[in-house]
């Protein structure tokens, strides 16, 4: 079976850069090749080259290049698209996602070339709409092949990756404007370093004026005297940590697929939903992304639902001896040790790093001091004063700035739960997996894909999304109830490994093929009948 993968970043590269999707898609790459199918790889929107540029162009021709295979596996990466990847440049003109009729004949020549029997997406950023039409339905001597999108993110409802929600902005500085042309011509090094998405604006300075006669009468400040010191002596509350149970930030976030998007890219949304409804298997990596994007249009008979699998499994099974049990909560003397809490991931506002400080903050001193937490938090320096101020009132504290997939036994060995505390509605987070595989029960957020795995009560605690009352009563719920962690870890049971999953996904391609080929319809369920 010749398989072509199609996502925006490079294959060698992994998770660390492209995220989780890249993460995945490479290690499910590698295991069709240990199966012995024909693996491709097409990446675009992250190469510019000035290279053959026409006297009035900034930029050469979109083409195609074929580096050295890695691990098995033949990559080839357009050059030059006029879509950029990742997604969050090329949101200023996100219609231009719609069609590129240069971009879509070149892949057509790239499927032509590689003519694989199925082509899998599992991100389209960096390419437009139109090229899914092609890889389904053809164009030029390239004829069309069975096709499967995985909806690991939201990119094709909304121009990024994450559906719009109103608490997350509360966090965000306003983004600057990213012109998509001057970007591809600082990618060609044609411009100065790359563009920042995200840029802070420089403070306004204070009027003065020159030393007059009268110089007792006030010259006062419009409004609060925001220099040095003033907003903290001024302030009419401490500025420790104050429950804002009124405030936007905290109003909690309910579990529904079918919400309205208001972004203003209808007219994009559907033109991508509409090309999704040129595939032939569009697999839901959650109950919720399934009727989530039906609720936008997608054909039901199209959606499969099929979590994922993770190879953490076989990284848990390389390192056996450092997945230990914790001990008893409650030791022979009756005293009860401090429970183990651990959170990894990003620190980004979508994930709710903040919302773990928060709800920790709500919990009084002779109860937290009996939380032991480890936090390893990719880019955590943001957010790590919110820990070091809680770290007096801890058991104990250990605060790392990332980590790799191979670090996850000796960070999850004897932990109690991991926390998920998402404020978003997370597809599939990979970290609810990593932790189960683990064997570690999770207290997560009741959002997005993260209920499909952690069933309240039996491998894990939910709470209500973005609430962090509800977090901290579930947290001080674990501390005081005896024998909770015990049973929800023996509740456990290990999510599908890569091998698992691999197999899976070919029985699944071949069923695509042949379905295809016998010219009958596809069919996977009304509803994202689940696998």
């Amino acid at each position: 079976m010749r398989v072509l993968f199609v996502n925006w970043a490079k294959i060698w590269d992994g998770p660390t850069n492209g995220g989780g999707v890249n993460g995945y898609a490479q290690s499910l790459a590698i295991e069709l090749v240990r199966l012995g199918h024909e693996v491709s790889w097409l990446c675009s929107g992250t190469s510019y080259s000035a290279v053959q540029a026409k006297p009035d162009e900034d930029l050469g021709p979109i083409h195609a290049v074929r580096h050295q295979d890695w691990l098995g596996v033949k990559v080839v990466e357009i050059v030059n698209s006029p879509v950029l990847a990742p997604s969050a440049f090329q949101r200023d003109d996100a219609d231009a996602e719609i069609s590129q009729p240069e971009l879509e004949r070149v892949c057509g020549e790239v499927l032509t070339s590689l003519n694989p029997d199925v082509v899998h997406f599992h991100n389209i950023e960096g390419l437009s709409a139109g090229c899914m039409q092609v890889a389904s339905q053809g164009r030029g001597e390239w004829r069309g092949a069975a096709t499967v999108y995985s909806l690991h993110n939201y990119h094709t409802l909304t121009p990024e990756v994450y559906l719009p929600i109103e608490v997350v902005s509360l966090y965000e500085p306003e983004r600057a404007v990213i012109d998509p042309r001057t970007e591809r011509r600082k990618r060609a090094g044609l411009e100065s370093a790359p563009n920042q998405p995200i840029q802070s604006e420089p403070a306004q300075e204070l009027a003065i004026r020159l030393l007059e006669p009268d110089a007792d009468s006030p010259f006062k400040v419009p409004g609060d005297d925001p220099r040095g010191m003033a907003p903290v002596l001024t302030a009419p509350v401490s500025t420790a940590f104050a429950p804002a149970p009124e405030s936007a930030k905290w109003e909690p976030i309910a579990n529904n697929p079918q919400a309205e998007i208001n972004d203003g890219f209808d007219q994009r949304r559907e033109a991508m939903v509409g090309a999704l409804n040129t595939i032939d298997r569009v697999l839901g990596v959650s109950e919720f992304v399934s009727q989530r994007f039906i609720a936008s249009g997608l054909e039901p008979a199209r959606v499969q639902t099929l979590p994922i699998g993770t190879r953490a499994r076989e990284i848990c099974g390389q390192h056996p001896e450092l997945l230990f049990d914790p001990p008893a909560r409650v030791g022979p003397t009756g005293l009860r040790r401090p429970l183990r809490l651990v959170f990894l991931g990003y620190d980004h506002a979508y994930k709710g790093l903040h919302v773990l400080a928060d709800a920790l903050e709500l919990i009084v001193p002779e109860l937290l001091s009996e939380v032991d937490l480890a936090v390893f938090a990719q880019a955590g320096q943001r957010s790590e004063w919110r820990f070091r101020r809680l770290e007096p009132r801890l058991a104990r504290l250990a605060y790392h700035h990332g980590y790799g997939p191979q670090d996850l036994p000796w960070m999850l060995g004897g932990k109690d739960l991991g926390i998920v505390p998402s404020i978003w509605w997370d597809n599939g987070p990979q970290t609810v997996f990593e932790l189960l595989a683990c064997g570690v029960p999770v207290l997560g957020a009741d959002l997005g894909g993260i209920p499909d795995a952690v069933h309240h009560e039996h491998n894990g605690l939910l709470f209500r999304g973005n609430d962090r009352y509800d977090l901290a009563r579930q947290i001080v719920r674990a501390i005081r109830e005896p024998g909770l962690v015990e049973r929800l870890r023996s509740g456990v049971t290990p999510p599908k490994s890569m091998a698992e999953h691999g197999r899976e996904i070919e029985m699944l391609l071949q069923d695509v093929i042949r379905t295809r080929a016998a010219g009958a319809p596809q069919r996977a369920g009304v509803g994202g009948a689940r696998v």
